[in-house]
């Protein structure tokens, strides 16, 4: 475990972060590359849902959403560590914006049938994951281990207002003029993006050239130089890693059946404004907006404070928040209660998320900590398509509602055993 004389520590600083020239620049490049991303996700769900009128496709298209976190994002991990970290988002975002181009291009020519939509998805999907891989390790390399959840609460905290706005817009825009300006927006976006993660200096995208022993996490003497692994050595040296973690092997296991529900939950957003509350677009992307209202709030309360000492106790009460709020959207299922139990849905959820990435970023050494972070949520995401694809079964033959309820007490309920069953989960700090 990672932690640090109390007596050194320094305030968490948001300002002390955007002073690094390059923090700031990638702050605003993924500020605008995000701005066109949740636009495109509420054109792309409601699409689905209004030209198929499935429940079941809705699923089907959350599932393949989810598939490159499992799939791609360990192998993304492991080459975000062998090669210069700020030219592999500079690639991702490329590759995201050719693909964004091509479906509107596929879109105009009337080709865009569910099959094609599907694999372009999948294409994109995967593209962002050497670019969330490369952000989450480059972080930890730029500013100073106090500053860590102040960094990682402003990204997020970024990522809340490019929601607020995108989800808005985006359920706009799909009313107004369909879906084929979200599209093009978001490929501009990726492209500007580009643009200015030229400028960010290259020095911090590189992994620190030392060799790690995968049983103590500790450095050595044996210089990387000496015998450049393959990248199957490399993936393995990030999986031993976590297995000899214990609390970090707790959290796969507590992650993985959270991010089931949390999946469900999430594939079933819109036609739980379709169906359950009887709106249309501007419904769905008012619980989305919700979400993100109590996202932005976590962020900041969590950026703000010095939870270093806490980090692991406010994963579990954030949990068990989460749990208690999906539960009351399904009990009370109308507008308002769907948009407060949304914001604080939102938040919980957001904050529990920022607490195991700081807790990562922190214990991890700098030249496996790509692959650590890469193979921790890819084991998690294995999750996500399943849940999605079962949660669309389910809802056919009860309700959405009653999804939103049992998922949300089997939530809660994992939380609270955090406290009797994981006791290493609510020792962490760093």
């Amino acid at each position: 475990m990672l932690t640090k004389d109390p007596g050194s520590a320094r305030k968490p600083s948001f300002r002390r972060v955007l002073s690094n020239r390059s923090m700031f620049l990638l702050w605003i490049a993924t500020s605008v590359s995000q701005s066109g991303d949740y636009i495109f996700n509420v054109a792309l769900v409601w699409y689905v849902l209004a030209s198929t009128g499935s429940v079941l496709d809705v699923g089907i298209t959350q599932a393949i959403v989810n598939i490159p976190p499992a799939l791609v994002a360990p192998i993304a991990g492991v080459y975000a560590d062998r090669f210069n970290r700020r030219n592999v988002m500079i690639y991702s975002a490329l590759f995201q914006g050719a693909i964004t181009a091509i479906t509107g291009i596929a879109f105009v020519s009337n080709f865009l049938s569910f099959l094609p939509l599907m694999v372009l998805l999948f294409l994109l999907f995967s593209g962002a994951q050497f670019f969330i891989a490369a952000i989450n390790a480059f972080i930890p390399r730029a500013v100073d281990p106090d500053d860590l959840a102040s960094a990682n609460s402003l990204f997020s905290m970024s990522s809340m207002s490019n929601k607020l706005i995108g989800y808005s817009v985006g359920a706009v825009l799909v009313l107004i003029s369909g879906v084929f300006i979200p599209i093009v927006y978001d490929s501009f976006s990726f492209f500007a993006a580009t643009a200015l993660l030229l400028l960010v200096s290259s020095s911090f995208g590189v992994a620190l050239k030392s060799r790690v022993s995968v049983s103590s996490g500790e450095n050595n003497s044996v210089p990387e130089a000496v015998a450049t692994p393959s990248f199957f050595r490399d993936f393995k040296q990030g999986v031993s890693f976590l297995k000899n973690d214990k609390s970090l092997y707790d959290l796969i296991f507590v992650g993985f059946i959270l991010t089931f529900f949390a999946g469900g939950l999430v594939a079933l957003l819109a036609p739980y404004a379709k169906f359950e509350l009887g709106g249309e677009s501007l419904t769905y992307g008012l619980l989305l907006v919700a979400a993100v209202i109590g996202g932005g709030i976590g962020a900041y309360i969590f950026g703000k404070i010095d939870s270093r000492k806490y980090v692991g106790i406010i994963f579990s009460l954030c949990v068990i928040l989460s749990g208690i709020a999906a539960a009351m959207m399904g009990v009370l299922p109308n507008i308002i209660s769907a948009f407060s139990f949304g914001m604080l849905l939102g938040g919980s959820y957001f904050v529990a998320n920022l607490a195991v990435q700081v807790i990562i970023q922190a214990k991890v050494p700098s030249v496996l900590v790509a692959r650590v972070y890469t193979v921790f949520f890819g084991i998690l995401a294995i999750a996500a398509p399943i849940a999605s694809f079962v949660s669309g079964v389910f809802a056919n033959y009860t309700s959405v509602a009653m999804i939103y309820l049992i998922y949300g007490i089997c939530v809660s309920i994992t939380g609270i055993l955090i406290f009797v069953f994981f006791k290493d989960i609510l020792r962490e700090k760093y």
